[in-house]
């Protein structure tokens, strides 16, 4: 069963676009080259995703996505659960290289604040010292 291109890891997801794109300008259709690369792709974007290459080279395989709340993982949502309740006075600046490495998520800023106030763990400051 072929994997939605989106559903796959970032290193894997580059390999399958290369090896449709290649599959295609081999002369296979566009359905013989997703299934050769085991995934699956809309006409449109196969093609888009070819134009991309030819014009741009190989960095049109690169996944250039910011990210958006919903399209968060269900595990990634419940570590930053685990997590943010571990450490409440995490900020987000902090969060966002820890699940690019753990995770390979890539999400801006400003989205993971409001995943982490959907999901009610926001920043919470460290208290102050009272002064003299």
């Amino acid at each position: 069963m072929a994997t939605p291109l989106m559903e796959l890891p970032r290193e894997a997801r580059r390999a399958a676009k290369a090896r449709l794109v290649a599959g295609m300008n081999e002369g296979l259709s566009w359905r013989e080259a997703a299934a050769a690369a085991d995934i699956t792709v809309r006409e449109d974007t196969a093609y888009r995703l070819r134009r991309q290459v030819r014009e741009e080279g190989d960095t049109a395989l690169d996944d250039h996505r910011q990210g958006v709340p919903y399209k968060l993982p269900p595990t990634v949502r419940q570590w930053i659960v685990t997590y943010c309740h571990e450490h409440p006075h995490t900020t987000s600046r902090v969060l966002h290289p820890i699940l690019r490495e753990q995770y390979d998520v890539i999400v801006c800023i400003g989205s993971l604040n409001q995943v982490r106030a959907a999901l009610g763990v926001s920043y919470v400051p460290p208290p102050q010292e009272k002064k003299r």
